[in-house]
């Protein structure tokens, strides 16, 4: 059934680059294919040229930018619609903005951190930056300090309290300056000669609290003009107490360091804080130009490992997404033909395991062009939304237990713990029933970008880029 609306909660369809590690052949697992794989179950719904209950007859140019809805619909619909819950959502292009009490605030340049509670945004004058944390669910701001040069803020720790930032090296052409900075000031600034981004900080600490590594991919060519193509990275780890680049170990052998070169670039990512794990859907370049797909998986004790994926989800030149399920001890990564495959999270940290696929099967059928899919989940639920098409999927089974289409192309979604969607797209934000109800909708700030993650207070997803 196709509807007008669309909405986003915690699911990250943007990239993050994550990097070089020796890569094992493993089995697919078990392969299945459903019977009747074009017709998903579908909720019972009005006829297709019926307008919902609760959705808006006109587009979002009816309301003003940053307002919340009505309290009611017109005269036509007597249903009324509900506040959106407190969430953040960020943009392909670096902005954040907060939803707070049913309406959303102005956009800011910044991330959401990896708390998911938080939101870190950076403003520059005269040469310097200002750096604030403000908080998601009360939509107040935490702290706030200055620091010297124009940085942006690229990665955050678990807890959110600790920021990495990064600016040009002015003294090494092609160069990454990085700054570390807590709640209280500057705490680590060191320049270096190649380019760096930032990931994600390693959970060991040293006596002051500061994380003493942080993991950054390292450029091993200089930009394109073409900033779709591939490029030589590799993995390093920043010591924070020296500055010195040292080489990651071997996640499923402490006794090993990781120094693989590799050619390619990342899809998305989603973060693990209970395992304390960053996961990476990539899709590498042999030196003979044969394309494959992999999980680059990050450790944040200080360990990298990688793992193939089953060649029936194409993802060597299709889009694709990860998203965590079972209370983070499943990883499900999807294709954007509808393939899905399942791996148990300790199977890839235990080296008494063999890291490979537990299932792969086709949960949904889609034509060769279609969009890559946006993943979200809340227990043993997952979302997925593709172009305008919502799909509920048993995380136990891989079945799908209900179908929406919406009159917007979906872009980030994220799954409220009761089973709402919520999706993002076409200059809106939308919380969507499984029976294909509009709940609550909200106009994007004013000149907000493409979405690429959404936060919901409760919702469940996916880690920004």
């Amino acid at each position: 059934m196709r509807h007008r609306a669309g909405s986003l909660v915690t699911v990250v369809v943007g990239a993050l680059l994550v990097a070089g590690c020796g890569v094992d052949a493993t089995s697919t697992g078990s392969v299945t294919t459903p019977a009747v794989a074009s017709t998903p179950a579908t909720a019972s719904a009005a006829p297709t040229n019926a307008t919902p209950a609760g959705v808006m007859p006109k587009t979002d140019a009816s309301f003003p930018a940053n307002s919340a809805l009505p309290s009611t619909t017109p005269a036509a619909s007597t249903v009324v619609f509900g506040a959106l819950a407190d969430m953040a959502i960020a943009s392909t292009d670096g902005h954040v903005a907060i939803s707070h009490g049913g309406t959303f605030g102005p956009a800011w340049t910044g991330k959401i951190a990896a708390d998911q509670h938080t939101v870190v945004t950076t403003s520059w004058s005269a040469g310097s930056t200002t750096l604030t944390w403000t908080s998601v669910l009360t939509g107040s701001q935490i702290a706030r300090t200055s620091l010297g040069g124009e940085l942006t803020a690229v990665a955050t720790d678990l807890t959110a309290q600790y920021v990495a930032l990064t600016t040009a090296n002015p003294a090494a052409p092609g160069g990454t300056e990085i700054v570390i900075a807590d709640t209280k000031g500057e705490a680590f600034r060191h320049a270096y000669t190649s380019e760096l981004l930032p990931e994600g900080f390693s959970n060991i600490t040293t006596e002051t609290g500061m994380p003493m590594g942080l993991f950054v991919i390292e450029y091993l060519d200089p930009p394109g003009t073409d900033t779709t193509a591939p490029r030589r990275y590799r993995v390093r780890v920043v010591d924070t107490t020296t500055g010195e680049l040292n080489l990651p170990f071997d996640l499923r052998d402490k006794g090993q360091t990781v120094d693989e070169a590799m050619l390619g670039f990342s899809r998305t990512h989603v973060v693990s804080p209970a395992n304390g794990l960053l996961f990476t859907l990539y899709r590498g370049l042999d030196s003979d130009e044969k394309n494959y797909a992999f999980v680059h998986t990050l450790g944040f004790v200080n360990g990298v490992y990688c793992l193939d994926l089953p060649p029936e989800l194409w993802l060597e030149r299709l889009p694709g997404a990860v998203v965590l399920t079972h209370d983070e001890s499943r990883l499900l990564v999807a294709s954007a033909n509808g393939y899905v495959t399942e791996v148990v999270v300790d199977d890839i940290t235990d080296p008494s395991r063999t890291p490979a696929p537990s299932r792969t099967e086709q949960v949904w059928s889609a034509p060769p062009n279609a969009a890559g899919p946006a993943l979200a989940s809340a227990g043993t639920r997952v979302l997925v939304g593709q172009d305008d098409t919502l799909r509920w999927v048993d995380a136990d089974t891989l079945a799908i237990t209900a179908t929406q289409q919406w009159d917007m192309h979906i872009d980030a979604v994220a799954l409220m713990p009761g089973g709402d969607a919520v999706a993002a797209g076409t200059g809106r934000v939308s919380e969507i029933t499984p029976d294909g109800q509009l709940a609550a909708e909200l106009p994007l700030p004013d000149g907000f970008g493409t979405a690429a993650q959404i936060v919901v207070q409760g919702g469940k997803g996916t880690f920004p880029p």
